[in-house]
C-alpha cells in the first residue's frame, strides 16, 4: 500500500479539487504515480506534493525537449481531431 504523510481525508479533498471529472482509473493510476514521484526522492511517504507533482505529469504528459517533425506534427494534429469527433459523435461523451 501507499504510505501517505497527512490523512486520507485531506489528500482525496485535494486530490477531488484537481481532478474534477476524472474516473476511478485515472483517479488509481495517479496514485500509483504520486507513489513512483515518492520513490524517486526516496521518500518514505507520499506527500500532497507527490500528487501534484503526479498530476501533472498525467494530465500534461512527460516532459520533452523534443522537436516534432511536421509529418509528427500531423499524426498527434489528427489523432486529437479524431477525440473530439468521437465525442461529438457519442452523446454521452463529456462536452470538449
Amino acid at each position: 500500500g501507499i504510505t501517505l504523510d497527512s490523512g486520507v481525508e485531506d489528500i482525496a479533498g485535494r486530490l477531488s479539487g484537481l481532478t474534477p471529472g476524472f474516473a476511478g482509473a485515472h483517479i488509481a493510476n495517479i496514485c500509483n504515480e504520486a507513489a513512483i514521484v515518492a520513490a524517486r526522492r526516496n521518500g518514505e511517504t507520499v506527500t500532497l506534493d507527490d500528487f501534484e507533482q503526479a498530476i501533472d505529469r498525467i494530465v500534461g504528459g512527460l516532459a520533452s525537449n523534443k522537436i516534432m517533425s511536421k509529418d509528427e506534427r500531423s499524426i498527434v494534429a489528427h489523432h486529437e481531431a479524431g477525440h473530439a469527433v468521437a465525442g461529438w459523435v457519442f452523446g454521452h461523451a463529456d462536452p470538449l
